[in-house]
């Protein structure tokens, strides 16, 4: 199996011709999550510029926005932010961070992204108008196959590795994970990496703001 992560399949109407789509999308996710938790994945550092990375893993979703109608909007250092880390693997976090905002938020909702660095780290921030997350259920949101929706009523596609494989992917780089949500108000999805490169993986939270 190569290490060649991509990031958990994009939500899109069901119908004959999605069927097979949705298949290879929870198999490919499955693969993904193998390679985080059985020490597969590799990181293959590079400088760039984080702005670089986050408009390339937005255009990515662009059609899914407009298909719901949600006002996506960034909010990004104005100089150049050099970071030293995997590019492509923080393309999948962002990715399955803002795929997650996206399916939890209703129609017509509000998902911003924001980056800012400070004390040798940048923070990457995606917060929505969505659903929420119940306070019993944040401890879990990263966990392997797990889905904050009841199995028998859940209306939303995947197996909930998005997020899984998104804390495995920045701890890799040395980095942090969380969530913090106001339930039926919104939720804010955030992780940190080192600017200089990955170190041992850490602790961190932060303040919930409003978008």
């Amino acid at each position: 199996m190569r290490d060649d992560l991509k990031a958990e399949g994009n939500s899109q109407p069901d119908n004959g011709l999605q069927s097979p789509l949705k298949l290879a999308s929870l198999i490919e996710g499955m693969a993904n999550m193998e390679h985080v938790t059985e020490g597969k994945a590799t990181l293959d550092v590079s400088e760039f510029m984080i702005q670089d990375m986050v408009h390339m893993a937005v255009a990515a979703v662009q059609e899914l926005c407009t298909a719901k109608g949600h006002e996506l909007t960034l909010a990004l250092p104005p100089a150049p932010l050099p970071v030293r880390a995997d590019r492509a693997k923080l393309e999948i976090v962002l990715n399955n961070l803002l795929t997650n905002a996206i399916k939890f938020t209703e129609p017509g909702g509000r998902i911003k992204v924001t980056v800012t660095a400070s004390n040798g780290e940048v923070q990457v921030h995606v917060a929505d108008t969505g659903v929420g997350v119940p306070p019993e259920e944040r401890e879990h949101i990263f966990d392997r196959f797990y889905q904050v929706e009841p199995a028998l009523t859940r209306t939303h596609d995947g197996l909930g590795l998005g997020l899984a494989i998104a804390k495995g992917l920045v701890e890799l780089h040395g980095g942090r994970v969380w969530c913090e949500s106001v339930q039926g108000m919104g939720s804010r999805f955030s992780f940190t990496i080192p600017i200089n490169g990955p170190r041992p993986k850490g602790r961190g939270t932060g303040p919930l703001r409003a978008i």
